[in-house]
């Protein structure tokens, strides 16, 4: 998705329960990482769905790149 000049890479996960506990995919790591890449341009989050087939108990939270140092940033220093 592109937004304010970026470039958003969202992954979604999801589980029933709220272990906030998901595997990623080697292709998604790989992406997360390059991300982190001074100038890349791009943002990495991940959007996690606790309990998504109960809706009065899914609650969704958008998570930091897990690949970067400063996960706040999510991706590129500029």
């Amino acid at each position: 998705m592109k937004h304010d000049r970026r470039t958003w890479l969202i992954e979604v996960k999801s589980s029933q329960g709220d272990r906030c506990q998901f595997e990623m995919e080697v292709s998604e790591v790989r992406a997360a990482r390059e991300v982190t890449r001074p100038q890349s341009g791009q943002r990495y989050v991940v959007i996690y769905a606790a309990n998504p087939a109960t809706l009065s108990a899914t609650r969704v939270d958008i998570l930091p790149n897990p690949m970067c140092d400063e996960p706040e940033l999510g991706g590129d220093r500029d």
